[in-house]
């Protein structure tokens, strides 16, 4: 799977890698990321689906990451 369902919330960045066997047979990858963004992401948080290549492969800063918020949706 290369797409991370992203969100930020109390300043506080979180990374969800959705798990490619939970995708229904008749759903598209649209659909089921969205499903997983509803399920998984708390409410009030601002949140995208993005390409896993643009999460920096070092952790060592990860608390200082900060989200661009262009495109973010907001959580209901």
């Amino acid at each position: 799977m290369n797409k991370r369902i992203i969100y930020e919330i109390e300043g506080r960045l979180g990374i969800i890698t959705p798990a490619l066997q939970t995708k229904g047979v008749n759903e598209n990858m649209t659909d089921f990321l969205l499903r997983i963004a509803k399920k998984t992401v708390p409410k009030g948080a601002r949140w995208e689906i993005i390409d896993a290549s643009k999460i920096p492969l070092d952790k060592t800063f990860r608390d200082s990451w900060e989200l661009v918020r262009e495109g973010m949706e907001e959580m209901e």
